[in-house]
C-alpha cells in the first residue's frame, strides 16, 4: 500500500529575511566623490539617489562605479524619486549574508546598456583579495546560521556557477567538494528534502539522479510541498511506501 497524498494542507512559511528586512542592494552607476553624491541602480527600486552623508560610517576610499552597496530607501519629494539612507559598502564578513538575500530576488541591473549581476560583482567585491579559507568560512557560516532550507539548491547553484569560478583557490574542485561535505555532515531535514526534490544530490556529496530513499519522517514533514511527480517517486522507489 503506497503512501497517500494528504489533502490540501496549508503551512505558514516565513518568506522574509529578518536580519536584513528593509535593506536593498544596488550597484553604483556613477558617483562624484568631489560633490559627494551619485546614483545607484537597484533591481528592486531602479535609480536611487545616494549622498555620502547617507553612510553612517564613511567609506575609507573613493566610491567607484560598479561597487555594490546596501541601503534603505526613502522618498525624495513628491515626484516618486527615491534616495538612499543607512548606506554601507558591501564588505566582509556581514556583507555575504546581505548579498545572499538576492538568491530568491531579481539580481540584475542595466548600466551602460549591459545587464550586470549583483551576485557576481558582489562576490568579487567581497572575496577578490581574500584567502580561500575566508570564502569557505563565510559559506559554511551562512549555511549553518542563516540559509533558508528552501533556497539550498539555489545557494549551491550560486556557488557552482558564480562564486567558485571567481574565488582564488589552489584547487577549486577540492574546495567545492569540501563545501558539499560540510553540507552533508551538517545535513538538515529541509535541506535533504529540497535536495531530493530537485535531484541535486551532488550538493550533499552523492551522485545526481540516483533515487535515494529519504526517511519517512522527512516526507511526512514536507508532504504539503510535494507534487504528483514527487508522490510517484515515493510510491515507486521507497520501501516504506510498499508496506
Amino acid at each position: 500500500m503506497g503512501i497517500e497524498k494528504p489533502s490540501d494542507q496549508k503551512r505558514k512559511v516565513n518568506t522574509g529575511h529578518p536580519a536584513i528586512e528593509g535593506t536593498a542592494l544596488g550597484m553604483i552607476d556613477w558617483f562624484d566623490n568631489t560633490k559627494g553624491y551619485g546614483i545607484v541602480q537597484s533591481p528592486m527600486f531602479g535609480a536611487v539617489f545616494v549622498h555620502i552623508r547617507s553612510f553612517p560610517e564613511r567609506p575609507t576610499a573613493r566610491l567607484q562605479r560598479y561597487q555594490i552597496i546596501s541601503f534603505r530607501v526613502e522618498p525624495e519629494g513628491s515626484d516618486g524619486r527615491l534616495r538612499a539612507r543607512s548606506s554601507r559598502l558591501l564588505e566582509h564578513p556581514k556583507g555575504f549574508t546581505i548579498l545572499m538575500s538576492l538568491l530568491d530576488q531579481e539580481c540584475k541591473v542595466t548600466i551602460d546598456k549591459e545587464s550586470r549581476c549583483l551576485l557576481t560583482y558582489g562576490t568579487v567585491q567581497l572575496f577578490a583579495d581574500q584567502a580561500e579559507h575566508i570564502f569557505s568560512n563565510a559559506v559554511c557560516h551562512f549555511y549553518d546560521r542563516n540559509l533558508d532550507d528552501r533556497l539550498f539548491v539555489d545557494f549551491c547553484g550560486y556557488l557552482e556557477k558564480i562564486a567558485l569560478p571567481l574565488v582564488t583557490s589552489d584547487d577549486r574542485d577540492l574546495l567545492e567538494q569540501m563545501l558539499y561535505c560540510h553540507f552533508r555532515e551538517n545535513l538538515r531535514a529541509g535541506v535533504l528534502f529540497y535536495t531530493w526534490k530537485a535531484g541535486t544530490f551532488r550538493y550533499i556529496g552523492y551522485t545526481d539522479w540516483m533515487e535515494y530513499e529519504i526517511p519517512e519522517e522527512v516526507i511526512n514533514e514536507y508532504s504539503s510541498y510535494m507534487n504528483e511527480y514527487d508522490w510517484e517517486r515515493v510510491n515507486k522507489y521507497f520501501s516504506y511506501a510498499k508496506d
